[in-house]
């Protein structure tokens, strides 16, 4: 079973603090939250990345094609997981480094997770 993967409240809340400006209060508070969703969906992803690989596996007859399945979709899902590094090192940079360029930067980072996760899933619901 897929588990969605709900990071658009993340990305709104970046874009709202980068530009408009927050307090130092507000993007404290920001910050925290932007972890947590970003938090949520990394622990979502682990989940459904789990799942996926188990699926590919059990639907292989033999064992070379597991493995050819195996590489072909972590070929795919490689950008994912380097945006979720990206993602959380621009927010640990926004968190020691709190000015406009900082928040720019996470903000763009976050956006980077949605993309290679929309990605991921071609033509489907954004996850």
């Amino acid at each position: 079973m897929r588990k969605r993967i709900w990071i658009v409240p993340l990305l709104c809340l970046m874009a709202a603090c980068s530009s408009t400006g927050c307090s130092s209060t507000a993007y404290q508070h920001g910050l925290d939250v932007s972890l947590t969703a970003l938090n949520q969906a990394s622990n979502s992803f682990v989940a459904f990345d789990k799942d996926k690989q188990m699926q590919l596996v059990e639907e292989s007859t033999t064992k070379e094609e597991a493995k050819a399945k195996l590489a072909a979709y972590r070929a795919v899902r490689t950008p994912v997981l380097a945006a979720f590094l990206a993602a959380y090192g621009a927010i640990a940079v926004a968190a020691v480094k709190p000015d406009e360029a900082s928040i720019t930067e996470a903000g763009k980072a976050v956006l980077l997770v949605y993309t290679q996760l929309k990605a991921l899933f071609p033509g489907k619901e954004t996850p």
